[in-house]
């Protein structure tokens, strides 16, 4: 990237505030087993704690759209700060006390902070994304991968040293606080905001923002665009909160090796989404959805499938590669036309829905039929996304971003 691109800071802050969220996921990622045994949870009672993320996250996802059009993402970005923040303290709090309700109201918390946070910077990638001509989106999203890489490797040697769980979540909490700070005063404060034109009415202008939401639900394309994110979504989200206790619990490992395992999927994500644009120049980008989603369903498949660790491993590489580009991909597509802001609140919606809500459901399922059979949902979701892969094709019309670095 040229140093004398107007984009550039912009840019730069947009790979922060994908890398943080990133290294802060991992955090609670990596500590869920000691977290589960600190509160004595079952099964299904992790997936109530569980809830109270996903509970969280939905209220900030579907509010984001409302408080992006009134603020725009650099003012829904500082609100995201100071709930991720609050949230984590409570959970570090909840965590000490061996109290599961106090770590599931944080929770709540620290996932309204992301939901807001997650639409957020994907509409003001995709705006940048247009703006600078650029293909950016798999990078972006390889960043938030290559946190959760950082943030598993911190947990990974936090868990093998025996540091407390809390000081773990807010040492880091704290530590990732400038860096928000930086990155937020880095984005202009006008992008996703609704400024009504002088000429309409007082009446018109309120209603202008409600009717072009209202239009994209019923477009076709978003609605496949959002099935496709839904299933990539609940496959990301089902990794990341249930792959160190599902390595444990069924493929018999230790609570280290079960992170070692979540960090070898956060990165085979990582190394997907950093080759997306390079793969683009050879593949259409329908083509590439196409063959990485297959990936994913093999990788489901044999690690459902089977109980020997080795073979666990190798479905964990094939599921983190197959599920890397999904999500950027739709959220490109999501952004071409001229309601692109709204077309990437409206896809990004269905996807973190499913990101947050999915994995507590796998948790009930799983304690009654166990986590490796509750992941057949995943399975069938995934070929449901397979099925309607056509709407991440190129509209007719658009121009393909450059796919240079």
């Amino acid at each position: 990237m040229s140093s004398s691109s107007p984009y550039s800071r912009r840019i730069t802050a947009l790979y922060a505030l994908f890398l943080l969220p990133g290294t802060l996921a991992a955090t609670w990622i990596t500590r869920t087993p000691d977290i589960r045994d600190r509160l004595n949870a079952s099964t299904d009672e992790m997936g109530l704690v569980l809830f109270g993320l996903a509970a969280g996250a939905m209220v900030g996802v579907l509010s984001a759209g409302a408080w992006v059009r009134r603020f725009g993402t650099r003012g829904v970005l500082g609100v995201n700060i100071a709930l991720m923040a609050a949230g984590m303290a409570v959970v570090s709090l909840g965590v000490s006390s061996g109290q599961a309700l106090i770590a599931t109201g944080g929770l709540a918390l620290f996932g309204a902070g992301m939901g807001l946070a997650e639409v957020a910077i994907n509409i003001e990638g995709a705006a940048v994304e247009r703006l600078s001509g650029r293909a950016l989106m798999q990078t972006l999203h390889g960043c938030f991968s290559l946190g959760t890489v950082l943030g598993a490797l911190v947990g990974i040697a936090f868990t093998a040293w025996r540091v407390p769980t809390e000081y773990h979540l807010m040492g880091l909490t704290l530590a990732t606080l400038p860096g928000f700070w930086w990155a937020i005063r880095g984005l202009p404060r006008e992008t996703g905001r609704f400024t009504p034109a002088s000429e309409e009415t007082p009446t018109t202008s309120e209603d202008a923002p409600k009717a072009a939401n209202a239009s994209v639900w019923r477009n076709p394309r978003v609605l496949m665009l959002g099935t496709i994110v839904l299933a990539v979504a609940l496959s990301e989200g089902s990794a990341n909160d249930w792959l160190p206790l599902l390595l444990v619990d069924v493929h018999g490992v230790t609570p280290a090796l079960g992170s070692l395992g979540f960090m070898l999927f956060a990165l085979t994500m990582t190394l997907g989404r950093f080759s997306g644009n390079a793969l683009m120049r050879w593949l259409p980008r329908h083509t590439l959805f196409r063959l990485c989603i297959g990936l994913a369903l093999l990788g489901v498949a044999l690690i459902t499938l089977t109980e020997h660790s080795g073979v666990a491993i190798a479905a964990v590489v094939l599921w983190g590669i197959g599920t890397s580009v999904g999500f950027p991909l739709s959220m490109s597509a999501a952004g071409e036309g001229d309601n692109g802001d709204a077309q990437v609140a409206a896809t990004a919606i269905m996807g973190y829905i499913a990101f947050l809500a999915g994995p507590p459901l796998l948790g009930f399922i799983g304690e009654h039929a166990g986590l490796d059979r509750a992941l057949m949902v995943v399975f069938v979701v995934l070929a449901l996304g397979l099925a309607v892969s056509g709407a991440v094709r190129r509209q007719d019309g658009t121009v393909a971003p450059s796919h240079k670095g």
